[in-house]
């Protein structure tokens, strides 16, 4: 009988004690300003991302397949593959892995990843190594910075740097606007031949109780509005996310 108590006693303690560390546990908030540069642990990402590259020579439908896991708070695999009808079909342009290694207002990380085009008439290949860096200025307002180094390995060997900058704004918890940019140089060997990347995004978050539940938004981008300005990209993403 006392053994059955003493059973019920610590039974009834396990349990309180894992209800507190899950209302303890950290939550990706549904204001996007606030979320931070890692997903989350066993949080899961899967997007959407229809579009239609416009300014050539015939417009191109594609679509963005983004993707994001959290192994840790601080570890995430992320991939963002693209198909379009047009050499190369299929181009992953973001796989890698995230690790942040200092959290808070201000957060650090690292990030490697790597630029595929395996399957076209060209193959091309390049690695990314750098720092991503999230400033946060409360709940609505979020500021991205970087410095990431490139290193070409198809067609043939190159040495690069990116140094992406980007804000995100919630004008309420659950709308928000955002703008991204950066310098890219592929080849250090020719510095003026350097891109300027846009990106501009609206949309709405659809929440489910304290945590994000779908994001759908409408985007426009550019490759190189530097060099090709009337070569841009419009189209709309949706962002559904799962917690395990």
């Amino acid at each position: 009988m006392r053994f059955a108590s003493t059973h019920a006693v610590v039974s009834l303690l396990s349990i309180l004690v894992s209800s507190q560390a899950l209302a303890e546990a950290p939550r990706l908030a549904v204001s996007a300003s606030a979320r931070p540069l890692a997903i989350g642990k066993f949080n899961l990402l899967l997007g959407v991302e229809p579009g239609i590259a416009l300014g050539g020579a015939s417009n191109i439908p594609q679509a963005v397949l983004p993707l994001r896991f959290g192994i840790t708070d601080d570890l995430e695999l992320f991939a963002g593959p693209v198909a379009q009808p047009v050499d190369p079909i299929f181009h992953e342009p973001a796989i890698g892995a995230l690790y942040r290694f200092l959290g808070g207002p201000v957060e650090i990380g690292a990030r490697l990843a790597g630029d595929l085009s395996l399957f076209g008439a060209v193959k091309t290949a390049t690695i990314q190594l750098g720092v991503p860096l999230r400033i946060h200025a409360g709940n609505a307002l979020a500021i991205d910075l970087g410095a990431h180094a490139l290193l070409g390995v198809l067609p043939g060997i190159a040495f690069g740097v990116l140094v992406p900058a980007g804000v995100s704004f919630n004008l309420t918890d659950n709308l928000f606007i955002g703008a991204a940019s950066g310098v890219k140089i592929a080849d250090l060997s020719n510095v003026a031949a350097f891109g300027v990347p846009l990106a501009a995004t609206a949309g709405y978050t659809i929440a489910w109780g304290d945590r994000p539940f779908l994001d759908l938004a409408a985007r426009a981008g550019w490759d190189d509005v530097k060099t090709t300005p009337s070569a841009f990209t419009v189209g709309a993403s949706a962002r559904l996310y799962l917690y395990f």
